[in-house]
């Protein structure tokens, strides 16, 4: 059997939440229900499937820079791989602090990073600590999410397969709770929590650092 589409969720979706017409619940609402789900799974769990990884280039005297990645959930390790040095995050706190009275023309070659907002285009913005003072290439690793899309094809999760059932489960929940049945709506939010917990218990390592979902900002297991 194929792996769930978007299109599968949706008529599942739409199945659970009682037959409802798309006059009344429309595929494009289902499957942005489906998505946030989806979303939701990626988040907490950062699967393998999600790491992905870009290339900054550092410019003398710049200090922060957008990240070409729209749909990044977390940035995990950055690597300066002109000096084969993983750089170390820090907070913003930490940022000011070491900056406080330092000379404006202090450079060198970074050795610590934090994410500090968003740039002109709405993407994530990396600050380099100390300021670059030359070319360096920066390799930034994060998680990222793609949605599931109807068209031009409908496309499928990548994360492991059997979490599908907890996303259509979740989704049906949010459905369910549009429509008014409340009661329905947390049956079956009891129903995808019973089954990630059994999905939890089923999971082993497949590296040397096991999946775990997260608690918080880089919290280790």
């Amino acid at each position: 059997m194929a792996r769930r589409t978007a299109t599968d969720f949706i008529n599942e979706v739409r199945d659970n939440a009682g037959g409802e017409t798309s006059e009344t619940l429309s595929d494009t609402r289902i499957l942005r229900m489906v998505n946030e789900e989806y979303k939701i799974m990626c988040a907490k769990w950062a699967f393998p499937q999600l790491k992905d990884a870009e290339t900054v280039t550092t410019v003398s005297g710049t200090v922060a820079y957008e990240l070409t990645e729209a749909d990044i959930l977390q940035v995990e390790d950055v690597l300066d791989t002109t000096n084969g040095l993983y750089l170390l995050p820090i907070s913003e706190y930490q940022y000011n602090t070491y900056t406080q009275g330092v000379p404006a023309d202090t450079t060198g070659n970074p050795v610590y990073w934090f994410i500090s907002g968003v740039g002109a285009n709405g993407r994530f913005e990396i600050t380099f600590y100390p300021t670059p003072d030359g070319a360096y290439s920066i390799s930034v690793g994060y998680y990222e999410f793609t949605e599931l899309v109807t068209s031009p094809s409908a496309t499928s999760p990548i994360i492991p397969i059997q979490f599908d059932n907890v996303i259509v489960n979740r989704a049906s929940a949010q459905a369910l709770r549009m429509v008014g049945n409340h009661d329905a709506a947390y049956r079956f939010l009891l129903g995808a929590n019973e089954m990630e917990e059994q999905i939890r218990k089923s999971i082993h390592a497949t590296s040397f650092t096991p999946i775990k979902p997260r608690s918080g900002f880089f919290v280790r297991y």
